[in-house]
């Protein structure tokens, strides 16, 4: 599964506007992903604190 499905999957809430190219929280933040971005999710996905490592990121 990728990212993008794996954030829609448990985030989906919590985002305006999910792409590709970027996600746009409610809170009007706006992440772009990188490569460098994208191998940070994976990581903390692969983590076993996953959740509150992304709510941290996510500032939810």
């Amino acid at each position: 599964m990728n990212i993008i499905n794996r954030l829609q999957a448990d985030f989906s809430g919590f985002f305006d506007e999910i792409s590709e190219s970027h996600i746009r929280l409610r809170s009007g933040l706006e992440i772009k992903f990188t490569d460098s971005v994208r191998k940070s999710f994976e990581d903390i996905f692969n983590s076993n604190s996953k959740m509150e490592k992304i709510k941290t990121i996510l500032n939810i």
